[in-house]
């Protein structure tokens, strides 16, 4: 393996390890419970788990580039 491969696979390891922990505070937060009924938008999410709204906006965001949450337009997930 060269430098470029264990590179790539290192940085797959952190990124993997970064999703897992988004996930986690999801699933901490009641993420998906609050979307069973409908799409919310991340300031009604961060009310509904008293987080702060820019924070969670971020944390909604990653898992969406993850695919685990997709993002409309209007910021709703």
């Amino acid at each position: 393996m060269d430098e470029r491969d264990a590179a790539a696979e290192l940085q797959k390891m952190v990124n993997g390890f970064q999703v897992s922990q988004a996930i986690c505070v999801a699933a901490t937060l009641g993420i998906a419970d609050h979307l069973k009924d409908g799409k919310r938008s991340s300031g009604e999410l961060a009310v509904l788990t008293n987080t702060h709204p820019q924070a969670l906006y971020r944390l909604l965001r990653a898992l969406a580039s993850a695919g685990v949450f997709h993002e409309a337009k209007d910021r709703s997930f």
